[in-house]
């Protein structure tokens, strides 16, 4: 490690890296040379950055290496209000997405308007699932949606000639 700190760029043998260690551990050195590390971030250039990182962090302080964020519950419910937009991708939203594509669905394939029991149904279903869950359901929904599309209008331009 104190090899790599004198010429950042040279290879150094783990084994010569070890010797190292030992010796900085027995002369009891008051600066933590283990702790350091290169930092994991990357400069404007796109060339990795050459400072150390702030100890059991793996950023240097310039990118972001002393940032803790919020610690209290009022702290982290701000970060969140200030990161909400609009609202577009909350799982209230995307649930209500996935039950008109569901009643779509079936409307289509049926023929006939859904009931409302089979509605209030898929309703209880749906706000049980996980955002990542209702999202796989809509696109599958989705594709459903759009081959039952298909052969509905090849069969009315059937009946049309």
């Amino acid at each position: 490690m104190l090899l790599r700190l004198l010429s950042p760029l040279k290879y150094v043998h783990p084994e010569r890296e070890k010797s190292m260690q030992t010796f900085i551990d027995h002369n009891k050195s008051t600066f933590l040379w283990p702790c350091l590390r290169a930092c994991k971030a990357r400069t404007r250039a796109g060339h990795p950055c050459k400072n150390w990182t702030v100890r059991g962090r793996a950023r240097c302080r310039m990118h972001g290496g002393l940032a803790f964020g919020p610690t209290t519950e009022e702290g982290k419910a701000a970060i969140g209000r200030t990161h909400f937009r609009h609202g577009k991708y909350t799982l209230k939203i995307a649930q209500r997405r996935l039950l008109l594509k569901a009643i779509k669905w079936w409307e289509l394939k049926r023929g006939v308007t859904c009931p409302r029991s089979l509605i209030d149904y898929w309703w209880l279903k749906i706000q049980k699932m996980p955002y990542s869950r209702v999202v796989k359901e809509r696109a599958a929904l989705t594709d459903k949606y759009r081959r039952v599309k298909k052969m509905v209008d090849k069969q009315n331009d059937r009946k049309d000639v």
